[in-house]
């Protein structure tokens, strides 16, 4: 049976569920960033066109906030960018909640 696990990933994409508490997203970064190997980790947003991206430098690790559909996730440890419109590409989303007695 062939294995679906890396021996040596460079990059970790994790897609959040609305499951996903704070802690959890922490505890699942320090686990990720504790794998040698890994050069970036990538958290996708399933409620909107967002992504988190940390990327390992020499003193220890960078954030990169991604927004919106229009930009690229650039994977460095990759060589190449990801279009954010590719990412999410069919997904539709729902409008956020309006605060209450707006528009009423």
């Amino acid at each position: 049976s062939r294995s679906l696990t890396a021996q040596t990933p460079k990059v970790v994409f994790e897609v959040l569920s609305p499951s996903n508490s704070t802690f959890q997203q922490t505890r699942l970064l320090a686990d990720y960033q504790a794998i040698e190997t890994v050069e970036e980790i990538v958290f996708i947003s399933q409620d909107a066109a967002e992504a988190q991206s940390w990327r390992r430098v020499s003193n220890g690790w960078t954030l990169h906030d991604h927004q919106g559909l229009e930009g690229d996730l650039p994977l460095l440890a990759l060589g190449f960018a990801l279009p954010m419109a590719e990412i999410y590409e069919g997904a539709a989303f729902e409008p956020p909640p309006s605060p209450e007695g707006e528009g009423a």
